[in-house]
Formats: C-alpha cells, structure tokens, sequence
C-alpha cells in the first residue's frame, strides 16, 4: 500500500511509522511537513538524483529485490493544455495526449524506478535507457530483465548478453510442438506447488541465439512459448518467472 499512494494528501492515511523507513525516519512526518519539505526539493531542481539516492536506499535497505527486473511500458493519459504526442490508450482503445513510461517492477510487483519515453518508442528501442538507470541505482548487483513481446527483437537479445544481462520473455507465433513432446513437471515455486505440461529446445531470432526456449502447454491444447538466456534454472522456474508478470500488471491497475 506504501507504493500505491501517489499524493502528499493521501499519505495522511498510512501509519506513520510503517511510512517512515522509505524517507530514512523511524516515524514519518506529518503531511504539513512533508508538503513543506517537499516544496523545498523541488526549488532545487535535483528531482533525478533524489528519485536515484531513494531507490538506492529502498535497495539496501531490501525494500525492493533486484534478482528479477521486470519491464513494461504504461500510458498516462494528460488532460492539461500542454501539446503532447498523442499515444495509444489500452484501456479506452484510442490515441489520447500521454507520457510513455517504462517501469520496472521486482518480483513481488513493488516499483523500482521509471524512465520516461517519447509517444510510442518500442520496448526494443528504451530498453537501454532503461538499463542504463537499473544500473545506476542496484551497485553492480547481477539482474535479470524479463518482458512481454514488445521486447521481441533479436538484435535486442543479442544486446543484453552483450552486456552480460540476461533475459526472459515470449516468442512471437505458435511453436506448434508435437504432443509427445511435452512431459509433465512439477515445481515449487514461492511456497506453492506448480504442475506444468513442458517441452524444451532451442531456437534463433535473426541472427541472434541459438537462445533456450520453453514451450507450456495446457489442457487446451495452447502453447506458450518463452526465450530465456538463462541456463541454470528448471523449466518450470523459467516459466513460473515468466507467468509472475500478472503483479506488474496488477501495480498499473490499483496503482
């Protein structure tokens, strides 16, 4: 609920002293004073470098696990009288004035930072901007980035192990793998008990690869495919991993 508040006014409603951690203080301060102070920051004109010393500090403080990153643009409608790019709205399904913000999100759906966009820049296109602040905020810890389709581009995969980053997203198209293909697996992921219908091989994107692709397979008949450059884990941790994003998608909608 901490991360969800997006004004002053409605932090009056957190406790004070489950609030204060995230500004460095056993107890928070009251409204009043954090409108005050507030008013000050932004006098300095230093919103950038306090946005990056407050990730970090979430970061240390193990507010927001690194481990895995995941990435994914949000619109946000504008409603001033500014001129802004107009770019497409999900939800309403037409092209409105908005910001373009890729966010990234830990594991467990919690906020770590955003980077702002011009109308309709690819996930392809951002991605290393959005690198390039992951990095400066997470002290050379290792990260994984995982991302929906908008990310599908070979010479992107080819990029990230380049620069030594591994990644997790879906393949674009139907596998359309055999039946005898699959086994049954069972896994444990977070406390839970996971049974999937599993294929594996490897596939290439462009001249990218050969990158490990794992194939799940419901009771329907679907396939899901999902590229990973990891090695080490179980197919079935690749694919719970990968399935996880529904938190993200969670924060855009209550957040």
């Amino acid at each position: 609920s901490l991360f969800s508040k997006t004004t002053l006014e409605a932090a009056k409603h957190l406790r004070r002293w489950e609030f204060g951690p995230l500004v460095g203080a056993d107890r928070a301060p009251v409204v009043k004073t954090l409108r005050r102070k507030l008013g000050a920051l932004i006098q300095q004109g230093q919103a950038t470098r306090f946005g990056e010393l407050l990730v970090r500090r979430w970061v240390e403080r193990g507010l927001v696990a690194t481990a895995y990153l995941y990435v994914d643009g949000h619109v946000k409608v504008y409603t001033g009288k500014r001129k802004l790019a107009e770019c497409w709205n999900a939800q309403r399904r037409m092209q409105l004035p908005g910001l373009l913000s890729y966010f990234v999100n830990d594991q467990q759906g919690k906020p770590l930072l955003f980077v702002t966009e011009e109308a309709n820049a690819s996930l392809a296109e951002a991605m290393p901007r959005v690198v390039a602040a992951i990095r400066k905020v997470v002290d050379g810890r290792p990260f994984t980035v995982i991302f929906d389709r908008g990310g599908y581009d070979g010479k992107l995969f080819a990029w990230l192990r380049g620069e030594q980053i591994d990644f997790i997203t879906y393949q674009r198209g139907d596998p359309g793998l055999p039946v005898a293909q699959f086994r049954r697996r069972e896994y444990r992921f977070e406390g839970r008990r996971v049974r999937m219908q599993l294929a594996e091989d490897q596939v290439r994107v462009g001249r990218s690869g050969p990158w490990r692709r794992i194939v799940v397979r419901t009771k329907s008949g679907h396939q899901t495919p999902i590229l990973t450059s990891l090695t080490d884990p179980v197919p079935a941790r690749i694919a719970c991993l990968m399935f996880a994003r529904w938190r993200q998608e969670n924060f855009f909608k209550y957040s």
